[in-house]
């Protein structure tokens, strides 16, 4: 039985008037409803010429449908306002207590509104589409069980003008389709309804609306101009709901549909007039930052040529920021590093930071009063350099940094006995690290710059703005810890990147059969397949010749070719553990691209980490090896495991710093020394930390006794595989060398196959754990 009443329902109908065949088949759909009659509005959204033609084919329509009320209306204004306008246009003028929309080139199956009305328990349903194309008809979107304001954030879950109802009352609370977006006003209204409490949602998984697919204009038609206006206001709309990490799979959803980057220079620059315009420029600032970095740090031809462009539009966001009313005090920061043995990496650090306080004028208005804090530990055995590095400190006049110095204790200490020690010292000059006031503890040679891929090679400049970075980073994550990564070098001297670049210097100077890959080519292939930070054995990458472009790291000029002299400076690099062909960089997560990763959980920790919690000071949680009087490397990684089997979240967000291995007075360890000690020191703390993370335990959580050596066994007899394959390399680039040419070089190779041992072989019975306070 039909209804004659229009108290139930009203149909509303956006046309512009010029679909006239699909106009025809949508008005038809509505008039073969099996069961429910009412009324419908046609809104024309047009010109006032198209008025009568619609207002005529109209009549001609109803003819056969003489039970449903059909009424043209004009929007009342001579231009066209958008399907937005058009549907709150007639959305006011409704007199059913439900609104149901169509567009004019979609249709209803003949038993859309009777599934709709089986009842009446709901303030909103959604139906399932089905997409008709001139080939066939597919399946198309199945509105979600559960309305979720998150699952409208990237894309729409099924939620358009063609099968929504909803009751009249809840449409205008929620203030109906925002005008302003000529695009993306189905996902915005969906966000905006399910902030209502109490809200009746009916998914109705029946597949009774037409979407179809026709060679007309749409809004989901690449290429729409709206499309990128809307993109635009949606995100100047909801970019702070979204987060960085939704924003970044929306722009990849944008690119890969139509061919639009959200994040494309001149849209960003319309974004940003838009947040000024609106005042929301401090609220909306710390995703703008993160796609203008990401878009910085792209590994392509087209983001190295526009950096320069983007870091431009980095400052200027950065001082716009700075230079609000609204803009809130900042972080409250300490830096806490300590120098072993370098007169030079304390004044390189702190100048690398001035230069980021000059370029981003992060926290301009409230720095004087608080400036940055610069805690210093001496841990240097020369005289000579702790006079130097004191001298620098007490001649620093910059008082937006604040630097104190700290005397070490008295007797040098190793890696992991200097980051316990800063620990300590941190606690007791009473700074309590918080999300608002963290410690970052920092290695002293790491600077805020960092090293991209350049035209021809890569290149050390600033990258975005690191502080504001990390104030945008903290203000959205609950982790108590962040480890931030670096670039240039790797924290060790990893075997397998000394065999891998010296196959890269064979196959590019001594190969007859080159085919050496394009700069673009292998800006590629490391973009995908990064070196690891650390030792490669678990790293599975294809093996793949990256070329040196120049001597980047002198300014050196492009080398086709290769001479002793040139080698020799190769060789001395690659065997101190400094990077010629693959150096650390910055890179983007991949799915979506994102320049400040997605908050990993992470347990390989280094120099350059943020503590927000004090609890994560404790120097207890820094376990080591004690080998014959030595403690084994890798303590921040136990540090790391250890806070995390507390409970504590530790997470990984790239807040890259360069790391800078160069300029001491007093090298760390000779070649020899690291060839045998430094490497068992190192196997020890990955079968340490390994044996943490797999293995049995005893009840106070160290590991057992089996389960540890086990581990180290594992890593001796791995890193022994990598000494005899490190051999091998090396004796194969020898005998490629005549001795007449190549007699500084041919003397390196010698030496440091000399220096280096046979095998490790490690006596396990001198094996114990270090614990501070505690003897086991």
């Amino acid at each position: 039985m039909k209804l004659k009443s229009t108290s139930l329902f009203s149909v509303i109908i956006p046309t512009t008037g010029k679909r006239r065949i699909l106009f025809e088949r949508c008005l038809r759909s509505v008039g073969k409803q099996k069961k429910h009659v009412g009324e419908v509005l046609i809104v024309v959204d047009n010109d006032r010429s198209y008025f009568e033609s619609v207002k005529k084919e109209t009549e001609s329509i109803a003819k056969a449908f003489p039970e449903w009320q059909f009424l043209v209306i004009h929007s009342g204004l001579n231009l066209s306002c958008g399907v937005s306008f058009a549907r709150n246009f007639g959305a006011s003028t409704a007199k059913g207590e439900y609104l149901c929309f169509l567009d004019d080139d979609d249709a209803w199956k003949p038993n859309y509104l009777e599934r709709v009305f089986e009842n009446l328990e709901f303030d909103v349903a959604l139906s399932a589409f089905e997409k008709h194309t001139p080939d066939c008809i597919l399946p198309e979107k199945t509105p979600p069980e559960v309305l979720e304001e998150k699952n409208f954030y990237v894309a729409n879950p099924g939620l358009r003008g063609s099968n929504l109802v909803i009751r009249k009352e809840i449409y205008f609370k929620i203030g109906g389709f925002d005008e302003e977006l000529p695009a993306f006003n189905d996902m915005d209204f969906g966000i905006r309804l399910c902030s209502l409490d109490g809200l009746r949602y009916k998914q109705i998984k029946d597949r009774l609306v037409e979407f179809h697919r026709h060679e007309g204009s749409r809004l989901s038609s690449p290429g729409c101009r709206e499309n990128v206006e809307g993109m635009i206001f949606f995100l100047v709309k909801h970019s702070f709901r979204m987060g960085y990490l939704n924003e970044a799979s929306f722009r990849e959803r944008a690119i890969d549909l139509w061919g639009i980057d959200p994040w494309d220079i001149q849209n960003i620059r319309r974004r940003v007039q838009l947040v000024q315009e609106k005042n929301t420029l401090v609220r909306d600032f710390g995703n703008i930052l993160h796609a203008l970095e990401t878009r910085l740090s792209q590994p392509t031809e087209a983001g190295i040529r526009d950096q320069d462009m983007f870091q431009m539009m980095i400052d200027k966001l950065c001082n716009l920021y700075e230079g609000s009313e609204s803009r809130l005090p900042a972080l409250r920061l300490l830096i806490a590093t300590t120098i072993t043995n370098s007169d030079t990496s304390l004044k390189n650090l702190v100048l690398s930071l001035k230069e980021e306080l000059d370029a981003s004028k992060w926290n301009l208005k409230y720095i004087e009063a608080e400036p940055i804090n610069v805690l210093v530990v001496d841990n240097s055995n020369s005289s000579k350099v702790r006079e130097r590095n004191r001298a620098f400190i007490e001649n620093w006049s910059d008082t937006r940094i604040k630097i104190k110095q700290i005397e070490g204790p008295e007797k040098q200490q190793s890696i992991v006995g200097s980051r316990r020690y800063l620990c300590r010292m941190v606690k007791e000059h009473g700074w309590n690290a918080s999300q608002i006031s963290p410690v970052w503890l920092m290695d002293d040679d790491m600077q805020f710059t960092a090293l991209v891929f350049g035209e021809r090679c890569w290149t050390r400049k600033r990258h975005g703005s690191i502080l504001h970075r990390l104030e945008s980073i903290l203000g959205r994550t609950d982790a108590k810890a962040i480890v931030c990564g670096n670039t240039y070098c790797p924290p060790v001297l990893p075997l397998v990147t000394i065999v891998r670049q010296i196959n890269d210097i064979i196959a590019q100077f001594f190969n007859s059969d080159k085919g050496l890959p394009t700069w673009s080519q292998t800006m590629s292939f490391l973009a995908s397949n990064p070196d690891s930070y650390y030792d490669l054995s678990r790293e599975k990458i294809p093996e793949k010749v990256v070329p040196i472009e120049s001597r980047w790291w002198n300014g050196g000029e492009p080398m086709d070719q290769i001479n002793d002299i040139l080698l020799y400076e190769i060789l001395e690099r690659i065997f101190s553990g400094l990077p010629v062909t693959r150096p650390l960089f910055v890179r983007n997560m991949y799915s979506p691209e994102t320049a400040w990763w997605e908050g990993i959980d992470i347990i390989v920790s280094g120099g350059n980490t943020i503590i927000l919690d004090e609890e994560l000071l404790d120097e207890k949680l820094y376990w080591v090896i004690d080998y014959k009087g030595s403690l084994s490397r890798r303590g921040d990684t136990c540090w790391a495991i250890n806070a995390i089997k507390k409970g504590w979240s530790v997470r990984g967000y790239n807040i890259p710093l360069y790391h800078q291995r160069e300029s001491r007075c007093i090298q760390d360890t000779s070649l020899k020394e690291f060839f045998t000690h430094g490497i068992e020191l190192d196997v020890l703390g990955v079968g340490l930390y390994e044996s943490l993370l797999n293995g049995d335990s005893n009840p106070d959580g160290t590991p057992s006794q089996e389960n540890l050596l086990q581990k180290i066994k594992n890593r001796e007899e791995l890193m022994n595989t990598h000494i005899l394959l490190l051999k091998k390399t090396i004796g194969k680039l020898l005998s490629m060398l005549p001795e007449r040419e190549y007699p500084r070089s041919i003397h390196t190779i010698k030496k440091s196959m000399a220096d280096m041992p046979d095998i490790i072989n490690l006596d396990l019975e001198s094996i114990s754990l270090s614990i501070p306070g505690e003897n086991i």
